[in-house]
C-alpha cells in the first residue's frame, strides 16, 4: 500500500493535467477493488502464544518470593485432571494391596481359567459315558441301499463280461475255460440275490 501511495504522489507532482490524474486514480481504484478467484488466503494477524516462564527446579530451595504465573483455563483443567488421576491410582493401589492381603490367589487368572475348563471337560466326558446310547436314524437304511446298489452294479458288470465272453467263444471255440472257486461262489451269491428279489 505504501508503494502505491508514493507512486501516486510522484505522478501528481509530475503531471499537471487534472484529467490524467483522474484517469490514473480510477485505474488504481479498479486494481484495488478487483475481484480475485481461486484460493485466497485470509489476511489474519498471527498471534503468537504467550511464553510461560518455567520455574527453576531449585526454586523451592531458593526464594519463595518469586511470583507464580497465573494459570489459564486449560492448564487449570489439566492440573485438576492430574490430581484426580493420582488420587484414583492411589485408591486402586490401596484396594489391590488390601485384596492381596485377604486372598493371595485373587489375581491368579490362569489358574481359575484352568479350573473352569477342567470341570467343563469332566462334565462332557461323564455325559458321553453315562448317557443313553443314541443310534443314528438313517445310517442303517443308507448302508443297506448302498449294498443293494453295489450288487446291482456288479450284476450289470457281469452281464457285460458274459456278452464279451460269448463273442470271444464264437471267435475261438476250441479254447479251454477255467473257472475259479471264488468266481463260482460269487456267481452263487448273485443267483441267490436274484431269487430273493
Amino acid at each position: 500500500m505504501t508503494k502505491i501511495n508514493t507512486h501516486k504522489q510522484t505522478v501528481l507532482h509530475r503531471k499537471a493535467n487534472y484529467s490524467v490524474i483522474l484517469l490514473y486514480m480510477s485505474t488504481l481504484q479498479t486494481v484495488e477493488n478487483r475481484k480475485t478467484y481461486g484460493l485466497i488466503p485470509k489476511k489474519t494477524t498471527i498471534t503468537q502464544p504467550q511464553k510461560r516462564v518455567l520455574k527453576s527446579i531449585f526454586s523451592s530451595l531458593e526464594n519463595d518470593e518469586c511470583e507464580e504465573q497465573p494459570l489459564n483455563d486449560i492448564e487449570r483443567v489439566n492440573k485438576r485432571l492430574r490430581e484426580a488421576n493420582t488420587r484414583k491410582n492411589e485408591e486402586a493401589e490401596k484396594a489391590q494391596a488390601q485384596a492381596l492381603t485377604e486372598d493371595s490367589s485373587i489375581f491368579d487368572y490362569d489358574g481359575a481359567y484352568d479350573s473352569f475348563k477342567s470341570k467343563e471337560c469332566e462334565r462332557q466326558i461323564s455325559a458321553k459315558t453315562s448317557g443313553p446310547v443314541i443310534k443314528p436314524r438313517y445310517i442303517e437304511k443308507l448302508k443297506s441301499t448302498a449294498e443293494i446298489r453295489e450288487k446291482e452294479k456288479e450284476r450289470i458288470y457281469e452281464r457285460r463280461l458274459l456278452k464279451e465272453r460269448k463273442a470271444e467263444d464264437e471267435l475261438f471255440p476250441e479254447t479251454e475255460k477255467f473257472v475259479t472257486r471264488a468266481y463260482k461262489e460269487k456267481m452263487m451269491e448273485a443267483q441267490q440275490y436274484v431269487v430273493c428279489e
